[in-house]
């Protein structure tokens, strides 16, 4: 900046004016600048200009400043210049897509909603029409609110009317399983006495209408529960080899009168145990193997498990394949349909409801899976089901059956079926024992084997094969003079006479255990020949009962009927007829284990519970109180068990069911027992 700069603003020559007074002098009156500055001194030359310096610093900061201040607010206001002109667009938009919804309302709504006017101003047209949306609106909005009114009112008289089902099924289940349980229990007495001919036939008929008739009662009850849903699915751990035998356990007399042989394969890849209701699994398979077993007059029965690769839901496989009448391809949807037959005439040739396929259908689906069923040819047809249980580490328990005999270790097996699934089947078995299988599918191929001088340190046959029977094996394999080899006949008959010692005698379907307790046996020299079928055969019963039992029960006959079991079962009681008379006994004699009826007059079985578990001395595991009820609708467990239970049984009342329960109590309360069989 040069010393004197050309001033052509009156400010800054004011402030030089200004500046010049100060640090100048007075100097003469008039004086210009440059006269007092030649006047001044040399130090007040120097300050005026360090002054003036100064002024025109902080004058050039704040021009600065001022201009900075300018571009910000420059810029700010084209920013918001941008956003409003964007904002304008959007609400052009915005009015733009109201008109044309309104519009529309208008058009679907002409009642309700009058059409904008083309001369009509825009925003006052769309204000009024919104007036008219929001009036229809709360008219709208009244309607909703009486038809949710409605609706909750309808929700409550369904659920009163559902209540008032339930009750009505429970009343009648209880009413019907009363006598039912006389029925079915009287003629399971009287089929274990000494009977002819004639009066077993009819007693086994009885027997089996009671059965049909508990089946339909157990069917109408699970199917009202899965409807109303109301059916839970437990989780434990069960073995899968363990549940499908029990299943055919059941078949087994109605295989062996028909000659069905049944066949179980289970996939190495499957899971030994899963966790899930085991109740349930068996029910579906009881379902459609019984179906299997009634539509097949003869042949083969084949049950398989394995991984799932259809496609369809589940992580595993079960399969029934039959080699009975089929199913006609037309009538195939009304497989899964409530009270519905394939054919009107097969429900009088073969009885049934049509309820067991519908309630399989919704416990697939709760187990994660999906049922169909596809049409065999020649003959027969197979149901699949899939399910997706976890699988789990089987029980400790059930090892030693998994891992079979030890001595069976490194041997060879000679194994003759003309079934190659039941070769299979074996062989699978032999192997993961640690055996060598040799198999095949004719006897006289095997005998030619045996001829040309093989050995092996034990027998598996088949009793039924064509061209030459199991029995006539072992008699040709006998004749030829060879050292007796430990020898397993297996038969689908349930009986077959055997002349040769070192034979066991197995029925089929042959259970794991089984096998592996037979050729246990043989190898170790204790064969095991098996009794065959038959309804009077040996019975449980305790040598000593060391604890004390009392029964309440108001009908005559159960009463009668639970009397004659445990005479049965060597064990004595005392009996009473309803809870009040069970409660003042208790009082006296201290009773180990209560057999309680559920409902009975005066006192029902619950409050007798609730009373007897109040007194002084007694605990929640002494007395074993175990319920006996007719309703097997509602949740009985439950309720027993809040009101003090330990147990139940659900009528009728099966032998072995009240067996084991006396069991399992008689050692919580008193201890051990031992058992015998008798006739």
């Amino acid at each position: 900046m040069t010393p004197y700069p050309e001033i052509t603003s009156a400010v800054l020559h004011r402030l030089l004016v200004l500046q010049a007074k100060r640090h100048l002098g007075p100097g003469v009156p008039g004086a210009s600048i440059e006269q007092r500055l030649k006047e001044a001194s040399e130090d007040q030359i120097r300050a005026f200009l360090e002054t003036i310096s100064h002024s025109f610093r902080e004058a050039e900061q704040q021009s600065a400043r001022q201009a900075r201040a300018l571009l910000i607010s420059t810029d700010e206001a084209n920013t918001l210049t941008s956003r409003l002109a964007k904002l304008n667009d959007e609400l052009g938009d915005a009015l733009t897509f109201i008109e044309n919804e309104l519009t529309t309302l208008a058009r679907d709504f002409p009642e309700s909603i009058t059409p904008r006017p083309a001369s009509e101003n825009r925003i006052t047209a769309l204000a009024e029409q919104f007036k008219q949306v929001a009036s229809t609106w709360h008219i709208h909005e009244r309607g909703i609110i009486e038809a949710q009114r409605l609706a909750e009112s309808l929700r409550k008289e369904a659920d009163r009317a559902n209540k008032a089902k339930s009750d009505f099924l429970a009343a009648m289940s209880h009413e019907i399983r009363t006598p039912l349980n006389g029925v079915i229990g009287m003629t399971g007495l009287l089929l274990q006495t000494q009977l002819n001919e004639q009066q077993l036939e009819q007693a086994e008929t009885i027997h089996s209408c009671g059965d049909t008739l508990l089946s339909l009662i157990n069917n109408i009850l699970d199917y009202s529960k899965i409807e109303s849903g109301n059916l839970d699915l437990e989780n434990v751990p069960f073995i899968l080899q363990n549940a499908i035998e029990d299943v055919l356990d059941l078949f087994k007399h109605s295989m062996s009168s028909k000659k069905i042989e049944i066949l179980i394969w289970i996939d190495p890849a499957t899971p030994h145990a899963f966790v899930g209701d085991l109740t349930r699994f068996r029910q579906i398979l009881i379902n459609l193997v019984g179906n299997a077993v009634k539509f097949t007059p003869e042949g083969q029965i084949e049950l398989t498990i394995q991984p799932n690769s259809t496609g369809k839901r589940g992580k595993w496989l079960a399969s029934v394949h039959d080699t009975g009448i089929g199913i006609p391809p037309d009538r195939m949807d009304r497989l899964f349909r409530v009270f519905s037959q394939v054919d009107a005439s097969t429900t009088r040739e073969f009885g049934g409801t049509g309820l067991g396929l519908a309630i399989s259908l919704r416990l697939v689906e709760a187990m994660g899976g999906e049922i169909w069923v596809e049409n065999r040819t020649p003959v027969g047809s197979t149901f699949h089901f899939s399910f997706d249980l976890p699988g789990c580490e089987p029980p400790e328990a059930s090892i030693s059956i998994l891992n079979g005999p030890e001595l069976l270790w490194g041997a060879t097996v000679l194994v003759i079926d003309d079934l190659a699934l039941n070769l299979k089947i074996i062989e699978a078995y032999l192997l993961n024992w640690g055996a060598k299988a040799i198999c095949f599918l004719s006897p006289i191929s095997a005998l030619e084997w045996i001829k040309a001088g093989n050995s092996y340190q034990l027998l598996i046959t088949d009793q039924d094969m064509p061209g030459m029977t199991g029995t006539e094996l072992l008699d040709s394999i006998h004749d030829l003079g060879l050292p007796d080899i430990p020898s397993l006949l297996l038969t689908s008959v349930g009986w077959s006479p055997v002349t040769q010692s070192g034979v066991s005698v197995l029925s089929k379907p042959v259970k794991a255990f089984e096998l592996a307790r037979c050729i246990g046996g043989l190898i170790g020299g204790r064969p095991v020949v098996s009794e065959p079928l038959r309804k009077q055969g040996t019975a449980p019963r305790f040598k000593y009962f060391p604890a004390k039992v009392l029964v309440a029960e108001d009908n005559p006959v159960n009463q009668r009927l639970i009397r004659l079991l445990l005479a049965q079962f060597g064990v004595d009681a005392e009996y009473r007829n309803n809870g009040l008379e069970a409660l003042e006994s208790y009082e006296i004699s201290r009773p180990d284990i209560i057999l309680m009826d559920v409902r009975m007059p005066e006192m029902d079985g619950y409050e007798a519970t609730r009373r007897i578990r109040q007194l002084p001395g007694v605990t929640d595991d002494h007395p074993q109180i175990i319920a006996l009820t007719a309703n097997a609708l509602t949740d009985e467990r439950n309720v027993g068990l809040k009101a003090g239970m330990n147990d139940y049984l659900t009528k009728p009342v099966m032998r072995s069911e009240l067996f084991r329960a006396l069991l399992r109590a008689c050692r919580l309360t008193a201890g051990e027992t031992e058992i015998e069989n008798h006739h």
